[in-house]
């Protein structure tokens, strides 16, 4: 597999999700397979207690606030300061 082994849990309940949309999008109804993608894949493994919010659990936390660059409008208003 290309995926590391951190990435299978939260790879695994994706495309179970996926797999369980598809109907929606064969029937060409994309925000519904899109609804039941993400719908499915927050409850995909929720009755064990050890697999909810796996993507979350395998993300490193991270130790600086990165700042965002300044917006376009930003920008521009500190132009004119």
């Amino acid at each position: 597999s290309d995926f590391a082994k951190a990435d299978q849990p939260w790879l695994d309940d994706l495309t179970q999700a996926l797999s369980k949309s598809v109907p929606h999008l064969v029937n060409g109804d994309l925000a519904r397979f899109s609804s039941e993608v993400s719908r499915l894949k927050t409850n995909v493994g929720t009755a064990d207690p050890n697999k909810s919010n796996r993507m979350q659990k395998t993300q490193a936390p991270s130790t600086k606030k990165a700042k965002d660059p300044p917006s376009p409008i930003q920008r521009l208003i500190a132009k004119f300061r």
